[in-house]
């Protein structure tokens, strides 16, 4: 699978992850002009990355607390979920950087992403 590809997705990650940062920030409908996703399309990303991103962020969360033994200062402190996951993610060791924060993600908490590798390049 492409590096740039979400599973079980048709767009690329980063046109998903921009659409959901788009209504995480306050954005409407009428204002996303820059993605081809159907409206149906983006209101199935909407409710499904509605309920995984805090999910995701409070596992990443979690995960820094079982390397760290210490709980993160930021937790929950972050505007939406998108951001929590950033800051999270900014607390790891790093992954490539062309990676986008949703393919990131996937990689700590599943490392079963098709672009995993068994330790962090």
């Amino acid at each position: 699978m492409p590096a740039d590809l979400l599973p079980r997705k048709h767009y690329v990650a980063a046109e998903i992850e921009n659409v959901v940062c788009h209504f995480l920030d306050g954005g409407k409908l009428s204002e996303l002009s820059f993605s081809e996703a159907s409206e149906s399309t983006v209101r199935r990303w909407l409710k499904e990355f509605g309920q995984k991103l805090p999910q995701w962020a409070g596992s990443l969360e979690t995960r820094i607390f079982g390397l760290s033994g210490q709980i993160p200062g930021f937790i929950r402190n972050s505007t939406h979920a998108l951001k929590r996951l950033e800051e999270a993610l900014s607390r790891l060791p790093p992954l490539p950087a062309w990676w986008t924060v949703m393919v990131k993600t996937l990689w700590w908490l599943e490392n079963s992403h098709p672009l995993c590798v068994h330790s962090p390049p």
